[in-house]
């Protein structure tokens, strides 16, 4: 089914968004300095945090829009109160590049703070945009429902993850943003494995209906 052309300019314009802030990251990189290696090795160690964030902040985009992705492509048309919530989830994006500077320049817990309040916000701005989308009666009539879970899930626990890290970031520091890429993956991994359950259950069902 083809989809409308406001809706195709909308996700047009999003992917563009999101592929600068991507490119943002990356330019915004500190370059090691050294003539031996032992030389470059020390200015690496010295932009670890920096390096740590573009990592952790390129995981979490890229993530974030696979799901925005997989949402929109079950979409089937938009409404006013969508393209709004759609910009403010780009909103959320375009601020990662600027809290990813702040955590890599902050020695002390409050850059973590704010870095970890953006990614919050990602999530939360996804969450607003998933939960319109399905009371509005935007999804096509053979959405799959694991799909839906599966980026539900991932949006929430992801935004409670950093919503969480904030006030921990006041008491223990920097060391917090540590934890983020364990806790990442074993989300991520759970995403996964839910969306894949999910799928296995609704294949079954699909064949089941035909057998009978």
């Amino acid at each position: 089914m083809e989809k409308p052309h406001g809706l195709e300019r909308m996700i047009f314009f999003s992917d563009a968004v999101i592929a600068i802030m991507l490119t943002l990251l990356a330019l915004e990189l500190p370059v090691p300095e050294g003539d031996t290696a032992t030389a470059l090795w020390e200015s690496l160690s010295e932009h670890g945090a920096a390096y740590l964030a573009f990592g952790i902040s390129f995981a979490v985009i890229a993530a974030t829009w696979v799901a925005h992705h997989m949402l929109f492509t079950h979409v089937h048309r938009a409404d006013p109160p969508l393209i709004t919530l759609n910009l403010l989830a780009l909103l959320a994006y375009v601020l990662v590049p600027w809290a990813s500077k702040t955590l890599a320049e902050s020695t002390g817990g409050a850059g973590v703070a704010l870095y970890s309040a953006v990614m919050a916000f990602l999530g939360l701005s996804m969450l607003l945009v998933l939960r319109h989308v399905r009371r509005a009666g935007l999804l096509g009539p053979e959405t799959p429902a694991a799909v839906i879970g599966g980026i539900r899930a991932w949006t929430v626990t992801t935004m409670l993850m950093f919503a969480l890290t904030i006030p921990a970031a006041f008491f223990f520091g920097r060391p917090v943003m540590f934890v983020w890429p364990v806790v990442y993956l074993g989300l991520r991994l759970a995403a996964v494995l839910y969306t894949r359950q999910g799928r296995r259950a609704t294949v079954e069902k699909h064949v089941e209906k035909h057998v009978e």
